[in-house]
């Protein structure tokens, strides 16, 4: 009787251990990296700035925006800025450094300003050439005329300095239409160096300016007519380089007063200039969502060439009822059925005026559009979509995230992804300042995962039972793996050996020892593992004792 007893006991205490929930691998870890490893997709990085947030007022400026943004290669990031005063407005480019601080070896203190003829100047465009140096454009007013406005471009060596070999004094103003309203959008540098300016310009019917510089900043001659295209019935918002040199451009067609008019729209044109028919329908794409006003004001390429472009939809004539809105097209221009409804989607934040303006690709091709929610206050909006274009539950609050400011009114304008696809920075206005925040775009993965030979063990007291602590190493990591045993004495149990152990094996092959006072029954002992980069994960152990 006493046997079976026994036996019936040590059975009750095995299943019992195994309804016992093991965690295999947890991270609980308190460094600045711990912080980004514990968060989730659409947390904002507490390690950038201030809590994950800068805002940074512009000396001798009364207001500051940022419209723009470019990545160095060493992390660093330029924005450019609109800025203005009751007797000034120039460019502005601030640049900052990859934790969020201003890069104080810029410009004067991390500023630079840029004045063009004493009139009004707006930045809107900034771009980054292969030899570091920058490119920003936007208009220029050349008299108190306020029509007599060119595309404006001045480049500055990496330290901020102008670059005195561009333009006139690494200064250029460019008239796109004798006379014309030309407001440049968006610089493209092309791997030959050569400078693609792309904005609008209003000589007649509004549309396209397209302009094609060399490295000095003269004008491309074999582009267009005299290095100039303007192509009406577009207002442009955004550009990129597609492949073969190609230029393509999106923003509203159809565009008038009418406010049930305006689509969804994109040109694309050849190296040459030219309109290249070969893409949607003639060279154009018009894209409608409810019948009623929709721009497009971003636009980014996946990883497999499909287009998508971002913006705003009003789903009736009230001009407050807008919604971010993003099409997904194929690389020639035909709306992508697998996303959302017929290539299609929606998303609307408050009932109120929501307008995508920028938008960026994550890993896994998820989609990130940015911009801004009128509620009680305007505020930095993001809406994270999955690849077939539901927006992802992992991300902020059911896809979307609203972050303020302090009241100020706040909108993206720009956004980057980090060169690790980890996080992505957003760029705009917290009136009156320059604006970022940087969010978390993946959660931290492990470098190494840990798990035991079997979970549960049991022993009688007076005896050893041996474990191996398996070493699953992830993502080509190859360096050491500290093994921390638990201390374990007070349930009489004691591990051996007892001191942490660092290995770059697979397995890592531990004794315990079972005191003749040991407590009856299943215990836990969770075992630490830890790279040299400080990632933790964690394994547990059932010990049954008998």
């Amino acid at each position: 009787m006493k046997n079976a007893y026994t036996s019936l006991t040590l059975i009750a205490l095995v299943i019992a251990a195994m309804l016992i929930p093991v965690n295999l691998s947890s991270r609980a870890h308190a460094s600045a990296r711990d912080v980004e490893a514990q968060a989730v997709p659409g947390d904002l990085d507490t390690t950038f700035g201030n809590g994950g947030k800068v805002t940074t007022p512009f000396p001798g400026f009364t207001a500051a925006g940022g419209f723009a943004t470019a990545a160095q290669p060493d992390g660093k990031v330029v924005v450019a800025a609109e800025i203005s005063s009751d007797n000034a407005e120039d460019f502005g480019l601030v640049r900052y450094n990859s934790n969020g601080s201003l890069d104080t070896s810029f410009g004067s203190g991390g500023f630079v300003t840029t004045d063009f003829f004493g009139f009004r100047d707006y930045a809107r465009a900034v771009a980054i050439q292969q030899d570091g140096k920058l490119l920003a454009g936007g208009s220029c007013q050349k008299s108190a005329n306020t029509d007599s406005t060119d595309f404006g471009i001045a480049r500055y060596n990496a330290n901020g300095s102008v670059d005195g070999a561009f333009g006139a004094g690494g200064k250029l103003s460019l008239d796109m239409a004798n006379g014309s309203l030309d407001s440049l959008k968006t610089i493209l540098v092309q791997s030959d160096g050569r400078i693609v300016l792309v904005g609008l310009t209003q000589n007649g019917p509004a549309g396209i300016g397209l302009a094609r510089l060399n490295q000095n900043g003269s004008l491309d001659t074999s582009f267009g007519s005299s290095g100039k295209v303007n192509f009406p019935g577009i207002n442009p918002f955004a550009a990129a380089l597609a492949a073969g040199s190609r230029i393509l451009v999106a923003g509203e067609i159809g565009f008038t007063s009418n406010v049930a008019s305006g689509d969804f729209g994109m040109a694309r044109f050849n190296a040459d200039g030219s309109l290249d028919t070969n893409f949607g329908n003639a060279g154009l794409v018009a894209t409608d969502f409810f019948g009623h006003t929709d721009i497009a004001d971003a636009m980014a390429f996946q990883p497999d060439g499909k287009i998508v472009l971002a913006g705003l939809a009003r789903n009736s004539n009230n001009t407050a009822s807008e919604d971010f809105a993003l099409a997904r097209y194929s690389s020639e221009g035909a709306l992508d059925p697998e996303f959302g409804s017929g290539g299609k989607v929606t998303t609307d934040f408050s009932g109120g005026r929501d307008r995508a303006l920028s938008v960026v690709i994550l890993s896994g091709q998820r989609i990130v559009a940015g911009g801004q929610v009128e509620g009680q206050s305007r505020d930095f909006a993001l809406a994270c979509y999955q690849p077939n274009g539901v927006l992802d539950p992992a991300f902020g609050a059911s896809g979307r995230v609203i972050t303020g400011f302090g009241g100020s009114s706040a909108v993206i304008n720009s956004m980057l992804a980090s060169a690790d696809a980890r996080t992505f920075v957003a760029a705009g206005t917290a009136f009156p300042s320059v604006a970022l925040a940087r969010y978390i775009a993946l959660q931290e993965q492990a470098s190494f995962s840990l798990v035991f030979d079997q979970s549960t063990v049991a022993g009688e007291r007076g005896t050893k039972v041996r474990v191996f602590v398996l070493i699953t190493h992830l993502g080509g990591f190859t360096g050491n793996v500290t093994i921390t045993p638990p201390d374990s004495s007070g349930i009489g149990v004691i591990v051996k050996p007892a001191d942490a152990i660092a290995t770059t094996d697979s397995s890592v092959k531990f004794k315990l020892k079972i005191k003749a006072g040991a407590s009856i029954g299943p215990h836990q002992l969770t075992f630490t593992g830890k790279d040299d980069s400080g990632r933790v994960a964690t394994a547990t152990v059932t010990v049954v004792v008998q």
